[in-house]
């Protein structure tokens, strides 16, 4: 079966639920989290977020929105400035013009908002972030992930950076490190 992302959006849209690529429909992580604390035997002391690519993006919003219940965040190739990656790949404005309310308008703000790189400060530097990216993948340049890097170093937050040599956008050769790197990052920080 192949994945129609319209088909999608538009069973999304006769339910009420707008897609606005990181504004609003960030909510719905956070509400993943109260979901999380009324689950029987769940240890709400021990939530981490994990997003890959876009929703790596979501997770830098999720922890700018919500400082006190998250304890880890793994976020894997991720864009954290929208900016160069339009100039990169300008078939996305399309895109962002389809799904962000108000980005003919108010380009830069739109962008700003969702780029992690320029509100980094407000995340909680108590909480450690894991960023996995491979050196050869064509849809989010390793730059962003090595920019989050540098910028979470310059704020003495706790993180760590693994960049794969030859690793696509989903590390699909290195699937056994990263599930064993995840799996490590996690029973480290969630005790």
């Amino acid at each position: 079966m192949r994945f129609n992302s319209h088909r999608v959006d538009h069973i999304l849209l006769l339910i009420g639920i707008r897609d606005e690529f990181g504004g609003e429909d960030v909510n719905d992580v956070l509400r993943l989290i109260e979901i999380a604390k009324t689950i029987p035997n769940a240890d709400a002391s021990k939530i981490a977020l994990y997003g890959w690519s876009r929703g790596a993006m979501m997770t830098w919003q999720a922890l700018r929105q919500n400082t006190q219940d998250i304890s880890a965040a793994i976020v894997g190739a991720g864009v954290v400035d929208m900016a160069p990656e339009l100039q990169r790949r300008p078939e996305m404005d399309k895109l962002m013009h389809s799904m962000i309310p108000d980005f003919a308008e108010n380009r830069e703000s739109q962008l700003k908002k969702r780029s992690a790189i320029n509100w980094m400060q407000e995340l909680n530097n108590e909480v450690p972030v894991l960023i996995l990216h491979g050196d050869m993948d064509w849809r989010v340049d390793v730059t962003q992930s090595q920019m989050a890097s540098q910028r979470l170093t310059e704020l003495q937050h706790s993180h760590e950076l693994v960049v794969y040599p030859g690793g696509d956008h989903s590390l699909s050769k290195h699937q056994e490190d990263v599930q064993r790197r995840v799996l490590g990052f996690l029973e480290a920080n969630l005790r």
